[in-house]
This record gives C-alpha cells, sequence and structure tokens, in this order.
C-alpha cells in the first residue's frame, strides 16, 4: 500500500495542487496575458474530469482540463500537461506533442 502512495510523487504533488481552484486561477491571472484574463470570468473555473469525448467520439485522457466561461458566456477549456524530468532532455517539447 505504501508503494502506490509513493509511486509518481511529483504527478500525485502537480494534480493534487491544481486540482485546487484557487492555485489554477492565481497560476493563470499571473500567466496569461491581460487581455487574455480580462476576457475570462473566473467565477466559472472549474476542474474537469480526466477523461473526455471529443466531437468525433474519441476518448482522451487529460494530465489536468478546467473550463471557464468568457464573459461573453462561451466556453473555454485549459489544457495543463506537466512533463518531469530528472535531467534535461533536448526532445521535451517534441515529447510533449505526443501526449496532445
Amino acid at each position: 500500500m505504501a508503494t502506490s502512495i509513493l509511486s509518481q510523487p511529483h504527478d500525485r504533488f502537480f494534480k493534487e495542487t491544481f486540482s485546487r481552484r484557487e492555485v489554477v486561477e492565481d497560476c493563470l491571472r499571473n500567466i496569461l496575458p491581460d487581455k487574455m484574463v480580462e476576457y475570462l470570468d473566473f467565477e466559472t473555473l472549474e476542474v474537469c474530469k480526466e477523461s473526455f469525448i471529443d466531437a468525433s467520439l474519441q476518448n482522451h485522457f487529460s494530465d489536468l482540463l478546467y473550463k471557464i466561461k468568457r464573459k461573453d458566456d462561451s466556453d473555454v477549456h485549459l489544457y495543463i500537461l506537466f512533463e518531469h524530468k530528472s535531467y534535461p532532455e533536448p526532445w521535451t517539447a517534441f515529447h510533449l506533442i505526443r501526449y496532445m
């Protein structure tokens, strides 16, 4: 039992931390351009489930997926993907594309 709790501790840490609405809101307000922030209604920010089916009925699994409404009431989905490396790797960007 203890082994499963300690497996992938970095992944668990990020998922737990970024599952908290206030952490995500603070992060988005600080990394997104101001013009984008002003169009988002942060009161509607919510964490979505870890899998979803797209319009072509393909099943997708996400690290973290959020839904937020724009001030014009349309939905926006935000996907955050964390890749943890114990050492620098030159092809990391290409590995990330594979996950999307």
